[in-house]
């Protein structure tokens, strides 16, 4: 008797499948790609300074440890969320100067026993590749900032 049971059980369940997947319409997904429009980069926490020659310049402090992080956004961005809408919105770094790193989560790290002035220019791309900005970044160890151009 109880073979029986299952064996009915089972029948109903295969027979429910089946009925189902004739009378129920599938639905079609649509993937919606949002394309990166640019990359750039932050200048948000620079401070302008004048020089003695009259002119300016953008300067931010560095940390103990001669880094800086670098922050940049992809757009469209939603200011709100605090992030990009693109469906791909990673970056890569790289730095022009053998001397001076650039992480993957963009810290720029200067020698720690640099003497003179260090200059690199940061080059942000997204991963389509198709969208970069760069900055330039000097270390003058007499200032203890870093100079933006």
């Amino acid at each position: 008797m109880k073979k029986t049971l299952i064996i009915i059980i089972l029948g109903l369940s295969v027979l429910s499948v089946f009925v189902l997947g004739i009378f129920v319409p599938k639905i079609e997904q649509t993937i919606i790609t949002i394309k990166v429009e640019s990359v750039e980069f932050d200048h948000s926490d620079e401070i302008e300074i004048e020089n003695t020659d009259g002119s300016t310049s953008k300067i931010v402090r560095l940390t103990e440890n001669n880094v800086y992080q670098l922050k940049w956004k992809v757009y469209p961005y939603d200011e709100e969320k605090g992030q990009s809408n693109a469906t791909t919105p990673d970056v890569t770094f790289a730095s022009s100067n053998d001397q001076v790193t650039v992480s993957d989560d963009g810290l720029v790290t200067f020698p720690s026993d640099a003497k003179k002035t260090i200059t690199t220019t940061i080059t942000v791309r997204t991963a389509d590749g198709d969208k970069v900005d760069t900055i330039t970044i000097s270390l003058y160890k007499e200032q203890s900032g870093v100079i933006i151009f």
